[in-house]
């Protein structure tokens, strides 16, 4: 869920933020046994999150006929999540009502590696950034701004544990890193994902780094954390 998060400001505002950054991570091997579902699990479900010092609730609605919704702030950005043909989850669009643009990944771009690959797994796709929100509409009408391209390179996941309200559950931790291409600018990503069964993404770290023309010139840093769940879990 949070991967497709941090893509939002990026692509829809070109990636022009100040901040720190980290390298690419090197890869730590093997990625077969990791369990997809536990890091989307499709709701109803809602939690809320710690992003610096603000919360926000983030509303995972039910899987219907292979997609789901993911809806974070206030107003709400909307992420449309697919299953793709093998089962796996992939981001298909983003839809920011604070810039007034929305994301097409086409075809959808996957958010877990399949079954047995070793690390590092690519996967690419394009991305089309529109003008308007079209969370659910044909795009026939929408204005194209920007094309380019995006890939999520899995490097690695182990056996982790999470503690919460002084119970520990077991998880997983998965990283990758995402490279959005939208000329002139160079987007790159590192996400450190915890997972627990049944619950999805608990705990999420992103750097960054922006470059444009082949020059450093920002990036940032966020921390997720799951600090409350609503249902009482």
């Amino acid at each position: 869920m949070a991967h497709a998060r941090g893509i939002t400001a990026l692509v829809c505002g070109a990636g022009l933020a100040v901040g720190c950054a980290t390298a690419p991570p090197a890869p730590t091997g093997g990625l077969d046994g990791l369990e997809a579902e536990w890091f989307y699990v499709p709701g109803p479900y809602r939690t809320l999150q710690s992003i610096g010092d603000a919360t926000r609730t983030a509303e995972v609605g039910p899987e219907n006929d292979g997609r789901w919704t993911v809806r974070f702030g206030d107003p709400a950005t909307t992420i449309v999540v697919a299953r793709l043909e093998d089962g796996r989850p992939a981001t298909a669009r983003i839809a920011d009502p604070r810039r007034d643009e929305t994301v097409v990944f086409d075809p959808p771009l996957a958010l877990v590696p399949r079954p047995g690959q070793q690390a590092p797994a690519a996967e690419t796709t394009t991305i089309t950034l529109y003008q308007g929100l079209w969370p659910e509409e044909d795009l026939d009408a929408a204005r194209v701004k920007r094309r380019g391209e995006a890939e999520r390179r899995f490097v690695g996941f182990e056996a982790a544990s999470w503690g919460f309200e002084g119970r520990e559950f077991p998880a997983q931790q998965l990283t990758h890193e995402l490279v959005l291409s939208l000329n002139p600018a160079t987007v790159r990503q590192v996400y450190v994902s915890v997972a627990v069964k049944g619950r999805g993404i608990v705990e999420e770290s992103m750097d960054e780094r922006v470059i444009v023309l082949g020059v450093r010139i920002g990036g940032r840093e966020e921390r997720v954390e799951v600090i409350e769940f609503i249902d009482g879990r």
